[in-house]
């Protein structure tokens, strides 16, 4: 079956479609890409965030940037989305992704008007930690949100525990399929050579800590710059990632912290890394980092999986879906700073663990996050979603 097919995205964290970057747009503009190999038709409608053509086709992919007005913690408000997909029928499925913006209860408003097949795929930005923006999630999603996802034809979960959340939330169970995000394993080398990386940033001899992520308040980056502080081994972090609009003057907040604690020539900010960046920075770590509070199910764990990596995460939602501890790696309790010091202390002291959890990974990212078996689950439910569609118009 051959699908034409819009993608609406908007996202927590990291805004949208590329030339943005963030794990999302990396998932959605794989996926779009994937599908128009495939043979389907495939139109993204997006904010203009960062600015760039408002229309262009982009390896068989139709792009329509929308105008839009940032509101607070990066939510957009793009109406002329709105209206497009009302005045636009020709499309099979709408995929929308993420169900905590504006821009996508429009995209879900819209169903009322052209009757089109909804599938939401949330990628975990959900309530997890006190804030405001924690205060707002709550209100928005018993009304809003839930709202959205009870207009969802299917709802895809990233992992078992989102599929859980999103029911409490509103989606119905019934129509929720677990789908992970997935990554191009023929894009990961464990065994590349990273020395001119490590020679360009003064690395030779240090023990090297990875992160990669935005740099936003939910991603709990001050307490693993706090464990630094903690760990006996000394090790250098490298925080790959930058800020992103609604929450410029975190990255200020961080450096001003690490020189608070005394382990400001310990932490590197390194900014954005393109995805050929990224692989010199992933070899040369000795293991990977992930402190956030609130994930989906995060393609950077996944990326450190397909790499080897030994890897610390925090015990929450989405990371211990990919994550078993003492198994494939180590999670720690979010938000202590101590005890994601002794779980670090733990894999690069213990060479033999660090090494046997790294295989583990590895051989869990290839079997579980490989492109091929995701479409293919994606592609099953466009199917049953344009299938139950013809049915009820018989």
């Amino acid at each position: 079956m051959i699908f034409r097919e819009a993608v609406i995205e908007d996202s927590s964290g990291s805004p949208f479609y590329p030339p943005s970057v963030g794990g999302i747009e990396v998932h959605v503009e794989t996926l779009s890409r994937k599908l128009a190999n495939a043979g389907h038709q495939v139109t993204v409608y997006t904010a203009n965030v960062p600015k760039s053509h408002k229309r262009e086709s982009i390896k068989g992919i139709d792009i329509n940037r929308f105008h839009s007005w940032l509101g607070s913690f990066n939510n957009q408000f793009t109406p002329g989305l709105f209206f497009k997909l009302i005045g636009d029928r020709n499309y099979d499925v709408v995929h929308i992704h993420s169900h905590v913006f504006l821009a996508n209860n429009m995209a879900a408003l819209s169903k009322n008007f052209n009757r089109l097949p909804m599938v939401l795929t949330s990628h975990g930005a959900i309530p997890g930690y006190k804030s405001i923006k924690h205060t707002i999630e709550i209100i928005y999603n018993a009304t809003a949100g839930k709202w959205t996802l009870k207009a969802m034809d299917k709802v895809i979960a990233l992992a078992p525990s989102q599929a859980d959340i999103l029911a409490r939330l509103g989606a119905r169970r019934k129509d929720i399929r677990i789908i992970p995000p997935g990554i191009e394993l023929s894009q990961f080398h464990p065994d590349g050579d990273s020395r001119e990386f490590r020679a360009m940033h003064g690395l030779e001899n240090r023990k090297i800590i990875l992160f990669v992520g935005t740099l936003i308040p939910r991603k709990g980056v001050e307490y693993l710059i706090e464990a630094v502080k903690y760990v006996k081994s000394k090790p250098l972090l490298l925080l790959v990632g930058g800020e992103i609009p609604g929450f410029f003057g975190h990255q200020k907040f961080l450096e001003d912290r690490a020189r608070e604690l005394g382990v400001d020539k310990d932490v590197r900010f390194l900014g954005h890394f393109t995805r050929d960046q990224l692989e010199p920075a992933y070899l040369a770590a000795d293991l990977f980092a992930h402190p956030s509070f609130i994930e989906g199910l995060p393609i950077v764990i996944m990326e450190a999986m397909a790499y080897g990596k030994g890897i610390v995460a925090t015990d929450i939602p989405g990371n211990c879906d990919a994550i078993k501890d003492g198994i494939n790696g180590l999670l720690c309790r979010p938000g202590d700073a101590h005890d994601m010091a002794q779980k670090i202390d733990l894999l690069i002291e213990d060479s033999e663990l660090q090494h046997k959890l790294g295989a583990q990974a590895r051989q869990d990212a290839i079997l579980n996050y490989g492109w091929d078996s995701v479409l293919k689950k994606i592609m099953d439910v466009y199917t049953e979603v344009v299938r139950n569609r013809i049915k009820s118009q018989r």
